[in-house]
């Protein structure tokens, strides 16, 4: 059983992880805290392998990671709304596209 975003709560809550009553109050909770949280960030999809990912971010390492890994050739990670999207030259210069 598995889910993405709020779907992760329902596949523990259908796996018994806990009640529909526990699973409302931490999407609450969860709901709350993300509405805290600045809005200048955003998500963005990266089609690359994880490897080439990482090896592109290395000289960003202090303002920017990968978020999360959703495939062998697909990570996700926060940006900027206002950088640019574009290239991304790694260390080995080879280029990912943001």
């Amino acid at each position: 059983m598995h889910g993405h975003s709020v779907g992760e709560y329902v596949a523990a809550c259908i796996a018994g992880v806990f009640s529909l009553e526990d699973g409302l109050k931490l999407i609450a909770a969860r709901a709350k805290l993300m509405d805290s949280v600045p809005r200048e960030g955003s998500m963005a999809a990266v089609f690359a392998p994880e490897s080439q990912v990482a090896a592109a971010l290395k000289p960003h390492a202090a303002s920017v990671g990968i978020a999360a890994v959703n495939g062998q050739t697909g990570c996700a990670m926060p940006v900027d709304r206002e950088v640019r999207r574009g290239p991304l030259v790694g260390n080995n210069g080879g280029a990912i596209t943001v």
